[in-house]
C-alpha cells in the first residue's frame, strides 16, 4: 500500500469512528462499548501505516511561516479545528454518565517503569472522547484538502496522545468483553 492509499484508508476509518462516536447518545451502553471494541484495532493498525510527515522544519523557517510544504508541516497555533474545551467537557461528562459502572478501570500508567507499584484509574469516557477529538481535528483539515496537515495531526497525536488512549481503552474493553460479561465485539457485517 502506498502513502496515499494508507492516508485515504486512515481518513475513512477516522470518519467512521467519528460518526460512530457521535451516535453514542442513541445507543445502548453495552452495544456502544462492544462496537467501540470492534472499531479500535483497525484504527490502530491503520495509524501505524500513516505516511511519515512529521519532521522538524529547517532552521530557516520561522514560527511566522505556517504554510504547508511537501517535506514538513509547521502546525498553526491556535488550532481552529480543536474541539472547544467546554464542548469536550460536556461530551465527556455525558458519556461518562452513560457508561455508568463501566467508565473507570485500573491500569499501570507507565508499563516499563517496573518500580511503579500502584495502578492508576483510567476512564473510558475520557479515552473515547479524546480519540474522537484528535481524529476530528485531522478530519477537519482532510475535508478542506489539507492532506499533509491532516496526516501530521493524526500521526503526531497518535504518537503522543490518542494512541495511548486507544491502547488503554482497548485493554479495558477486552477485560469487559471477556472477564466482565460484556461479550465480544460484533463482526463487521453486523455493525
Amino acid at each position: 500500500m502506498n502513502s496515499e492509499e494508507a492516508l485515504s484508508q486512515f481518513a475513512g476509518l477516522a470518519e467512521e469512528y467519528c460518526s460512530f462516536f457521535e451516535s453514542w447518545p442513541a445507543r445502548e451502553r453495552d452495544s456502544f462499548l462492544r462496537e467501540a471494541h470492534r472499531r479500535l484495532p483497525p484504527l490502530y493498525a491503520a495509524a501505524l501505516q500513516l505516511p511519515d510527515v512529521y519532521s522538524e522544519p529547517p532552521e530557516s523557517i520561522g514560527e511566522e511561516n505556517e504554510e504547508e510544504d511537501d517535506d514538513y508541516v509547521v502546525p498553526s497555533t491556535p488550532d481552529p479545528d480543536l474541539v472547544p474545551t467546554e464542548e469536550w467537557m460536556a461530551t465527556w461528562r455525558a458519556l461518562g454518565k452513560h457508561l455508568g459502572d463501566r467508565k473507570y478501570y485500573h491500569e499501570m500508567f507507565a508499563p516499563f517503569k517496573l518500580d511503579e507499584k500502584e495502578p492508576v484509574v483510567g476512564d473510558l469516557s475520557d479515552d473515547l472522547t479524546d480519540i474522537y477529538s484528535d481524529l476530528a481535528r485531522g478530519l477537519a483539515k482532510w475535508r478542506r484538502g489539507e492532506r499533509t496537515t491532516a496526516a501530521w495531526e493524526w500521526q503526531f497525536h497518535f504518537a503522543c496522545h490518542w494512541g495511548e488512549h486507544l491502547t488503554s481503552a482497548l485493554r479495558a474493553l477486552h477485560a469487559l468483553a471477556f472477564d466482565e460479561g460484556l461479550g465480544p465485539p460484533p463482526p463487521r457485517s453486523e455493525a
